[in-house]
């Protein structure tokens, strides 16, 4: 005899679930006490489980049945239910339904060299890049295996790019540069730790520890350098304006010609 009462023993059988999935629903079911039946979806513990998802399609509302109140008052639980990532395995958001700006909350998969991997239920993950952490630059920002975050989209083209900035979502195109060469570097050696020799440049990429900013190359016509500006060497209060595209001026902390590596500061 199942605790769960007639409904739930109905429910399994005319469905046909397997004995294994059986013994889950019902572990399940009695660890949050509820005993809703399995064709109408509306309970949590079926959404959670998934076999909602991937049996009988999307959660839609069942008003006046198995506990949905007929007034609607429970509507704004299904699109919630829908939408979530617990889902992913039945219904998955395509890229083409996602508009810039669209909120949506995720659960965190694993963090990469530029950012982290989140997953919000749609066909692919979505990435969180350190510039989009938060506002201004992502100082001391992590974020831990599995837990849930709000972001906004930021772009599909490419993939899915997410966003956990305020404010507008203009961005500047996607830099691809690599490291510069060591004939670009050499040619800023001669300014290294001169404190006259200032440089307007922009922020073009932001990692967890520093900012790259492209700088025009002396005695070259429109050419220009990618510099790491360390977290260490910015000015007071940059902290909290850093962004891409965002404008700085700068001077040559070293030219690293055989590392090829240019670091600028923005200390005098």
């Amino acid at each position: 005899k199942s605790p769960l009462g007639p409904r739930k023993r109905h429910c399994m059988a005319s469905r046909g679930i397997c004995g294994s999935a059986r013994r889950r629903w019902r572990t399940t079911q009695l660890s949050l006490g509820l005993a809703a039946c399995a064709a109408c979806a509306a309970c949590s513990a079926c959404a959670e489980s998934g076999f909602a998802a991937r049996r009988w399609g999307p959660v839609k509302p069942a008003r006046g049945q198995f506990g949905v109140e007929r007034d609607g008052t429970r509507a704004e639980d299904y699109e919630r239910l829908n939408r979530s990532p617990l889902l992913r395995r039945g219904r998955k958001l395509q890229l083409q339904q996602l508009v810039q700006g669209e909120e949506l909350r995720g659960s965190v998969k694993y963090r990469s060299e530029r950012g982290f991997v989140i997953d919000v239920g749609a066909e692919c993950t979505g990435l969180l890049e350190a510039s989009e952490m938060r506002d201004g630059f992502p100082a001391g920002a992590t974020l831990k295996l599995g837990e849930e975050v709000a972001v906004r989209v930021l772009g599909t083209e490419g993939g899915l790019f997410l966003t956990r900035r305020s404010g507008s979502l203009a961005r500047p195109p996607r830099d691809t540069s690599r490291r510069p060469d060591s004939q670009a570097v050499a040619a800023f050696a001669e300014l290294a730790n001169d404190a006259a020799a200032w440089l307007e440049g922009e922020v073009c990429k932001m990692t967890f520890y520093g900012v790259f900013v492209k700088v025009p190359q002396p005695l070259d016509n429109g050419a220009l350098v990618q510099g790491l500006l360390h977290e260490t060497h910015f000015a007071p209060g940059f902290e909290d304006e850093a962004i891409v595209g965002g404008k700085v001026s700068v001077r040559v902390l070293e030219a690293d010609v055989a590392g090829r590596r240019l670091s600028l500061t923005m200390r005098q």
